[in-house]
């Protein structure tokens, strides 16, 4: 129905890799990951052509019935879209993080400095 990209986790990915230049290789794993998602999509959007042919509007949402279990999907897609924002805020966050723990490390070493000074 929707493509979800995943732009957020691919640094973190690379990060947690043991070997991180496995990552950008011909068979790395970015590549590959890319290569599989394009060929479910251009599987999904083949075969969805051949079903329906020009007949669909260009938000697939529209095209689904009006019944109540399609009424639950699109909620489902809703509930996945809002879930998904704060994967986009995981690399900034993770990077804060340090910050906020070095200056905290910094700011622990400076008073006990001058608490044993005094």
């Amino acid at each position: 129905m929707f493509a979800f990209e995943g732009v957020a986790v691919v640094l973190p990915i690379e990060n947690q890799m043991d070997e991180p230049l496995h990552f950008i290789t011909h068979n790395g794993v970015l590549n590959t990951s890319c290569l599989l998602v394009l060929v479910l999509y251009m599987t999904v959007g083949f075969f969805g052509y051949l079903r329906f042919g020009n007949d669909i509007m260009d938000t697939l949402t529209l095209n689904l019935p009006q019944t109540n279990f399609y009424q639950t999907v699109k909620l489902m897609f809703v509930a996945c879209i809002l879930v998904s924002y704060p994967l986009q805020f995981y690399v900034p966050m993770e990077r804060i993080e340090k910050w906020i723990k070095r200056k905290v490390c910094l700011s622990i070493r400076m008073s006990h400095s001058v608490s044993t000074k005094l």
